[in-house]
C-alpha cells in the first residue's frame, strides 16, 4: 500500500515547490544519485537505525530528498513530520487491524 500521493497535489503542494520534486533515480536521503554500487548502497540503508529507514521510505515515496526537507523552514518541516506521523500511525493502525482479521479467521471483530 502507498502511503499519500505526489508532492504536487493535496496537502503537500504549499511544502515543497513543483520544481523541487526529485526524479526516481535521486536518493532521497542524500540528495544525490545513488553510488551504482548496489552493495555500498544496501549497506548504507543497513546501517539505520529504524526510525532513519522509516522516514528514508516516506520521504522516498512522496520523492523529498533530505536536502529539500533541511531548505524548507522550521514550520514547513514540523507540517511534514506530522504528516509522516500521522501516516505511519494510520498504515500501523490498518496492519494491525489486517493482522488481528487474519487471527480471526478473517472475522474482524471489534470489541
Amino acid at each position: 500500500m502507498q502511503i499519500g500521493s505526489s508532492m504536487s497535489t493535496g496537502a503537500f503542494a504549499a511544502l515543497v515547490p513543483a520544481t523541487s520534486v526529485s526524479s526516481p533515480s535521486t536518493d532521497p536521503l542524500i540528495g544525490v544519485a545513488p553510488t551504482g554500487d548496489t552493495s555500498a548502497d544496501l549497506m548504507k540503508f543497513l546501517q539505520m537505525s529504524p526510525a532513519q529507514k522509516m522516514e528514508y521510505q516516506w520521504l522516498s515515496s512522496h520523492h523529498i530528498t533530505q536536502q529539500q526537507l533541511s531548505s524548507m523552514t522550521q514550520a514547513q518541516r514540523d507540517a511534514l513530520h506530522e504528516q509522516m506521523a500521522s501516516d505511519l500511525k494510520q498504515k500501523a493502525q490498518q496492519d494491525l487491524e489486517s493482522k488481528t482479521a487474519k487471527a480471526n479467521g478473517g472475522l474482524n471483530i471489534v470489541v
